[in-house]
């Protein structure tokens, strides 16, 4: 029953947000998206992981099963199925009540505007309370439909969930215990795959995140350039027009203006792009309006890591390598039946050895793998930390430069291009510091995942 509960809120919920949505249908449907609730944010709108999660309970609830089945008796066995065959005949009664609600014809849903009082429906001299209201109840309904299909669908989800449930609980009467572990291994390994499936929708969702942030300072960069480029130009049009230059080279400027206008352009492009991604990630429509939080700020003084003890948990957690170490058991499982049932010179006693080699070689490999990814991201974490070390060094370099050609012009001693070409100098650098941070972020947001089993 907690899982009926669970569906309706989620169903009250999107008729709230569609009733919302549809009443104030003239402002544009916004969505803030902030990194620390990006997990959340995904959790809780993406469709395929809130299926993924009927499903998740649904192989627990097996597993769980399994468990009594191993440790219970035959009558346990019949109650564990009497009690599934009566919650599918729950769901199945729930479907057959739960229908769409067809509107009643009412004023402005019938096309006929001219059967309305005087003043009513078409926000005509007198008002448009008739329209609005008539506008409203159709989103209602609307709305209503929207969350019933959203049950109907849960529900499907959850018969077809608890017949699974039946047939393997049918199955698994009878087996032996080693068979009985062989299929908790298996439906272990599909629990990993599909937790493994959300997390990474969660990830890539963290690096979109962080990519679009990273194109910001690449944006940022190429307006700085071009309006540096544009204030050489006007002073290359002025030393022409003293004779002090020549129209090749205010047609080089030019050219690299245009050059940097297209880059604007191509940026401006792929950021709607990654704008589209991250909406399908969140389950809106790819064209919707999402604006981003602040790029996360990274203390690199205050990182500390450890790589032994981070490199143990990265094993323990692995989803990759508990999948190897489940087929690995699987097939160490065959082979003690093997041995129990069939000679050693036999061919099928050789053919499940062979294959318990080749799952043991499986996971040796696939731990190797693991030592080298962390490896790999663990450097590079560390590389991006005295990346920025330096970064910082070299602003407070051009904060000064910029101070002392501040006070040269101001004394007449340098032009206004050399003083604005140290500004944007310091302002360069201040959005390589900024990315540098950005590229230790994102170092370290790839450190955590493989801590937690991500690689």
């Amino acid at each position: 029953m907690k899982k009926v509960i669970s569906i309706f809120l989620v169903a009250v919920l999107i008729s709230s947000f569609s009733i919302s949505a549809f009443a104030d249908a003239d402002n544009e449907d916004v969505f803030i998206l902030r990194y620390e609730k990006i997990q959340d944010s995904i959790f809780e709108r993406n469709l395929n992981i809130q299926s993924n999660m009927l499903s998740l309970d649904s192989l627990n609830e097996t597993l769980k099963d399994l468990k009594n089945v191993k440790s219970g008796s035959e009558s346990d066995l019949k109650r564990q199925i009497a009690y599934i065959d009566m919650e599918i005949e729950y769901y199945q009664n729930q479907l057959a009540l739960l229908q769409p609600i067809v509107a009643p014809d009412l004023p402005g849903n019938n096309g006929h505007d001219d059967e309305l009082p005087e003043g009513e429906g078409d926000g005509g001299e007198t008002g448009d309370e008739g329209g609005s209201a008539s506008k409203i109840d159709s989103g209602l309904y609307a709305a209503i439909n929207t969350s019933i299909a959203y049950v109907r669908n849960a529900y499907i989800i959850e018969i077809v969930n608890l017949e699974q449930r039946r047939e393997a609980l049918l199955a698994s009467s009878g087996m032996s215990n080693s068979e009985l572990e062989t299929q908790e291994l298996n439906l272990n390994n599909s629990i990993i795959q599909l937790t493994l499936i959300n997390y990474q929708m969660v990830k890539e969702a963290q690096s979109l995140f962080l990519l679009y942030h990273s194109l910001e300072f690449d944006y940022e960069d190429l307006l700085l350039q071009l309006e540096l480029r544009k204030k050489e130009l006007e002073f290359t049009k002025l030393r022409r027009n003293l004779g002090m230059a020549e129209n090749k080279d205010v047609e080089a400027i030019e050219t690299v203006i245009d050059d940097l206008n297209a880059a604007i352009d191509n940026l401006v492009e792929q950021k709607a792009e990654i704008s589209g991604q991250r909406n399908i990630l969140l389950g809106r429509e790819q064209d919707k309006r999402l604006i981003l939080g602040p790029s996360p700020k990274i203390d690199s003084k205050k990182l500390t890591v450890n790589y032994d003890k981070d490199l143990t948990q990265a094993k323990e957690n692995s989803y990759s390598v508990n999948i190897e170490r489940n087929d690995y058991e699987i097939k160490n499982l065959d082979f003690k039946d093997a041995k129990k049932n069939y000679n050693s010179t036999s061919d099928e006693y050789k053919n499940v050895e062979l294959e318990l080699q080749k799952a043991f070689l499986s996971l040796d490999n696939k731990e190797k793998e693991l030592e080298k990814s962390f490896d790999r991201i663990y450097n590079d974490l560390l590389d991006k930390k005295d990346a920025l070390d330096k970064e910082e060094e070299k602003l407070l370099e051009a904060n000064e430069d910029y101070r002392l050609a501040t006070l040269k012009y101001n004394l007449g001693m340098i032009s206004m291009l050399e003083q604005e070409n140290a500004r944007m100098q310091y302002e360069k650098q201040q959005n390589e510091y900024n990315r540098a941070r950005h590229g230790l972020q994102k170092a370290f947001m790839e450190y955590q995942w493989i801590k937690k089993g991500l690689s």
